[in-house]
């Protein structure tokens, strides 16, 4: 992954921190960070105190020194004075590593056991922020310890560490590699050279080098520190973009449909593992600027969809599943409706599932849905589908007590193992010639309020909303969990997620729209070769209708008609 690196002094780099913060607090709005200690703290402690107070944010740390909470040398210690007390932080918001403890390795499962009950396995924070050692070693894993190859653990102790104290806690590889973003800090001359030997070269395995191979990462430098790095690298900046993003490749617009691949690469998924919610931004437009553009351009792009809409009929040999999941109000109706308004209706198929009926509880949970698969030809949209059955489902466990299924296969894996039979179910479909294009709208949790508060207080739109909907609003962290959970368990090369950002509707509909352009083009779709016998017949035909202008012409036509309809007959006799 590319390291995004910011140098300046330490407002430029503080802004560029906290910008980060504000991100991933508005995508979601809560925020799990680890913390680190020595230079990095001091520097950036006192500014998240002053833009975290009073927010949902639960802190760890990165390591922790051998030492009691209260010993001049400990990162909690330090954070307690700089961070934790300024900002009110309550304490069942506070996951201190108990590196104090007499028995450090039966302290480290402690600490493990309660990091993968809040972030899950492995733990996904949101922000690490670290410091950098002039060695080049990140939290306590150090150049060529046993601590750096370590896969299974989260948190490991060391009695050995090269620098003083020599027992220490410490995450590893795979929290960094897990989190939503990994901040690391440099200051001074002194760490020019890991800085550049970390950044700059792809053999070093340095813990600062791997950090920066296999992570998300931002790089906050000061001129001394950056000072080795070749000119290419970012120079400063005083604005900070989103750093938990995938970044959008280089685009020309104005061309049609801004080539789809620019504007579909960015949300397609395929595969899962690693996926974070929280790097996509729901207010995202890719840079365009304009609605009146993005309208132009998906005006473009429909008329190329039933273009290839009429190869696909006439082929007759692939159908296409379009398959639309979102929270309430992110737009599912109007982007079906806008998508798919140029297209021909008689091959076009949209089947929107509520609640399930009582006949469809007392089926298998793909029944419903299996009935509206779209036949060769045609295109099938599922307004909600299968995938009901791990996200509403999921959150609501009583949902599935519901569905009296025999409780010997109601198990704990219950979720992984529905994620199994849907991939193969998906698997099935395009190995039978139908394509799978599934979306994932995400609406920021602001975006929605406001568009429940318009149906509320616009008479004309009083009917699209239910009190349900305000209700189900409640369990948004539970639904952000289980979508996640969902593309990461299900996105797959032959069957892509795209999770396409919502709060604009206008481009929300120009993504949707490339994508089932791109999922179209790659079907290779064309009409139908002619045979030298169906020639003959068209031939024929032509010479009928023209012959009907002629004198005596009704005459002529019904007697080469009637050659024709013979010929017909003999053809199918001698088979």
């Amino acid at each position: 992954m590319s390291p995004r690196t910011v140098v300046g002094d330490v407002t430029t780099l503080t802004s560029a921190l906290l910008a980060a913060v504000r991100d991933v607090r508005g995508a979601q709005g809560r925020l799990s960070l680890a913390l680190p200690g020595g230079s990095a703290a001091e520097t950036f402690f006192p500014a998240l105190a002053e833009a975290l107070r009073g927010t949902d944010t639960d802190y760890y740390w990165g390591d922790e020194r051998a030492v009691a909470p209260d010993h001049p040398d400990s990162n909690f210690a330090l954070a307690r004075r700089l961070l934790l007390e300024p900002a009110g932080v309550p304490l069942e918001r506070v996951h201190r590593m108990p590196a104090d403890a007499a028995n450090l390795a039966e302290a480290a499962l402690e600490h493990e056991r309660e990091l993968v009950a809040a972030q899950g396995a492995p733990p996904r924070l949101d922000i690490v922020l670290l410091g950098i050692g002039p060695d080049g070693h990140v939290c306590s894993l150090f150049p060529g310890h046993a601590s750096l190859v370590e896969r299974e653990r989260f948190v490991v102790a060391i009695d050995d560490s090269p620098k003083p104290p020599a027992r220490r806690l410490t995450l590893t590889l795979p929290v960094l590699e897990a989190a939503g973003l990994v901040v690391v800090a440099a200051f001074g001359e002194a760490k020019a050279e890991v800085v550049r030997e970390a950044l700059e070269d792809e053999r070093s395995a340095l813990p600062a080098a791997l950090v920066a191979q296999r992570c998300r990462t931002l790089w906050l430098l000061d001129p001394a520190a950056a000072s080795r790095l070749r000119p290419t690298v970012d120079a400063p900046r005083q604005k900070a973009r989103r750093y938990n993003r995938r970044q959008a490749p280089s685009r020309k617009r104005g061309r049609l449909m801004k080539k789809t691949r620019d504007l579909t690469r960015p949300f397609e998924v395929t595969k899962g593992k690693g996926f974070r919610l929280k790097d996509i931004d729901p207010e995202d437009t890719l840079g365009i600027d304009s609605k009146e553009k993005a309208q132009a351009l998906l005006q473009r792009g429909v008329e190329r969809m039933a273009e290839l809409q009429e190869k696909l009929y006439a082929q007759n040999q692939w159908a296409l599943l379009l398959v639309f999941q979102a929270m309430d109000a992110a737009g599912k109706d109007s982007t079906i409706k806008h998508v798919m308004s140029g297209l021909n209706p008689q091959g076009c198929q949209v089947y929107s599932f509520k609640s399930p009926s009582k006949e469809e509880l007392d089926h298998d949970f793909l029944w419903r849905t299996m009935k509206c698969v779209p036949e060769r030809g045609r295109i099938g949209v599922f307004n909600r589908s299968y995938y009901e059955e791990v996200l509403v489902v999921r959150v609501h466990p009583e949902f599935l007590a519901g569905q009296t299924l025999p409780p010997a296969v109601v198990s704990k894996n219950i979720w992984e193992e529905r994620f199994e039979d849907i991939n193969a179910y998906e698997r099935y479909l395009t190995r039978n010639g139908i394509a799978v294009c599934k979306f994932f709208l995400c609406v920021s949790r602001k975006e929605q309020k406001k568009r429940f508060l318009e149906r509320i207080e616009q008479p004309a739109k009083n009917w699209k909303f239910a009190a349900a909907d305000a209700m189900e609003r409640q369990h948004w962290k539970e639904y952000m969990a289980a979508y996640e959970d969902m593309i990461q368990h299900t996105a797959t090369k032959h069957a892509p997620w795209y999770v396409v950002p919502a709060d604009h509707k206008w481009f929300t509909r120009l993504v949707v729209a490339a994508a089932v352009i791109e999922t179209l083009e790659k079907l290779k779709l064309a009409f139908p070769d002619v045979t030298p016998a169906q020639r003959r017949e068209l031939a024929a035909s032509k010479a009928i209708l023209e012959a009907e202008d002629k004198p005596g012409g009704k005459k002529l036509a019904r007697a080469r008609s009637a050659a024709v309809g013979t010929a017909r007959t003999k053809k199918g006799a001698s088979k």
